[in-house]
């Protein structure tokens, strides 16, 4: 199994998000949805995964 995980700063009070994923699980495209802690903005991460050129 294979995991990551990404953080980002909430552009509007600055407090880290933070998640999870399995690559795995991804095929193509995964979505997570995120709540801030600090001013509970709802933000969806779209992360597309593709085999790259060598």
């Amino acid at each position: 199994m294979t995991t990551g995980a990404v953080q980002y700063s909430c552009p509007k009070c600055g407090n880290p998000l933070f998640f999870t994923f399995k690559v795995e699980d991804a095929r193509e495209k995964l979505t997570r949805k995120v709540h801030c802690p600090g001013c509970n903005t709802l933000y969806v991460a779209d992360l597309t995964i593709a085999e790259g050129a060598k």
